[in-house]
């Protein structure tokens, strides 16, 4: 049996990405292929061109 991550393992990312409305699912399946894992997402008030995450 494999233990959890410790909060060391973990990073912030802060990014801009094109506005759309899979963008999030888009983005959390690619970190889950690469094998991570996200346990919070906070977008801050996307507008018109731009959905910005942190």
């Amino acid at each position: 049996m494999s233990a959890a991550p410790s909060v060391s393992y973990s990073i912030t990312v802060r990014l801009e990405v094109p506005a759309g409305g899979q963008t999030v699912s888009q983005l959390t399946n690619a970190v889950e292929a690469a094998g991570g894992t996200v346990t919070a997402l906070d977008v801050t008030d996307p507008d018109t061109n731009a959905c910005r995450s942190m």
